[in-house]
């Protein structure tokens, strides 16, 4: 038989940790390109430029509220409670609910996600909407220039 013991186990979320660094990696990279072609758009007016830049600039703030989330999804690890978010090995990164109420009974006494988090959410989805619209700007200012160079 194995040994069952009374108080849960919280494993560390190495899969959050992982997503943190690797958010962190874009944020750097992003915030970098935004700063060049912010200099850049100083001395070339283009519309590619700009819409480089706004593109990278979004691209900054999703990752930098992505993290925020993560930070904070981390800090409920750390402190082993919490009456949001399930502790466990499948909740670490790929399963977990924030927004909306799931009606399953497995789920327990979880509530819904403080405020911030929800906010922080909302702005890092809307920037990322934000950002494929650029991206959409800039594929069909790029299309546009390549037909008038053909």
């Amino acid at each position: 038989m194995a040994y069952e013991s009374s108080s849960p186990t919280y494993a560390f979320p190495g899969w959050t940790l992982l997503y943190v660094v690797v958010m962190a990696l874009s944020l750097a990279a992003s915030f970098t390109a935004a700063l060049a072609l912010h200099k850049y758009s100083k001395l070339v007016s283009s519309c590619i430029c700009y819409a480089m830049l706004h593109f990278f600039t979004w691209k900054s703030i999703y990752s930098l509220f992505r993290i925020t989330v993560l930070a904070v999804l981390m800090e409920q690890f750390n402190h082993k409670s919490s009456t949001w978010f399930i502790l466990d090995r499948d909740h670490d990164i790929g399963g977990f609910r924030l927004v909306g109420h799931e009606n399953a009974d497995h789920l327990g006494d979880v509530g819904p996600p403080p405020f911030y988090v929800k906010m922080a959410l909302f702005i890092g989805d809307i920037s990322l909407l934000s950002g494929s619209f650029w991206m959409f700007v800039l594929v069909a200012e790029l299309l546009r220039l390549v037909v008038c160079m053909v």
